[in-house]
C-alpha cells in the first residue's frame, strides 16, 4: 500500500507554528493585564485603607492617597494600552488558529479521500483475485 501523502504538510506546520506563537503572544498579554489588574486591585485597597485612616485628619494618610492615586492612574493607562494589545493578540491568534484549522480540515478530507481509494483499490484487488479462482475452479471443473 503507498503510503499518504499531504502536498501542502509544510504550509501546515508552518501554520500550527504560527498559531503556536500566537497563542504564546495571547497568553503573555493576558498575564500581564492579569498583572496590572491585580496591581489595581491593591492600590484600591490601600486608598480604602487611606480614607479610613483620612478620618483622623492624618497628613501621611493625604499624602499617602495622593500618591496611590497618581500610581493608579498609570496603571489605569498602562492597563488600556495592555488591553489593547491583548485584543490585538487575540486577533491574531483567532486568525491564525482559524488558518490552521482550515488546512487541517484539508489535510483530514484529503486524507479520508485516499483511505477511500486505497480501500477501492484493495477491493479491486480482492475481486481480481476472487474472480481468477473462481475461473481456475471452472476450468479444473471441466477437465474432469
Amino acid at each position: 500500500m503507498r503510503r499518504f501523502r499531504f502536498p501542502l504538510e509544510r504550509l501546515e506546520r508552518l501554520r500550527h507554528h504560527h498559531e503556536k506563537i500566537a497563542r504564546r503572544q495571547f497568553a503573555d498579554r493576558l498575564a500581564v493585564v492579569t498583572a496590572i489588574e491585580a496591581d489595581l486591585a491593591v492600590i484600591d485597597a490601600n486608598l480604602e485603607v487611606c480614607r479610613s485612616e483620612d478620618r483622623r485628619a492624618n497628613s501621611l494618610g493625604e499624602a499617602l492617597q495622593f500618591g496611590l492615586l497618581s500610581s493608579r492612574r498609570k496603571l489605569e493607562q498602562k492597563l488600556a494600552q495592555a488591553e489593547t494589545e491583548l485584543e490585538a493578540a487575540r486577533v491574531q491568534f483567532a486568525e491564525r488558529r482559524r488558518d490552521s484549522k482550515t488546512l487541517n480540515n484539508l489535510h483530514e478530507r484529503r486524507l479520508e479521500a485516499w483511505r477511500a481509494e486505497v480501500a477501492r483499490e484493495e477491493q479491486a484487488e480482492l475481486d481480481e483475485v476472487a474472480r481468477i479462482r473462481f475461473s481456475a475452479n471452472q476450468r479444473e471443473e471441466a477437465t474432469r
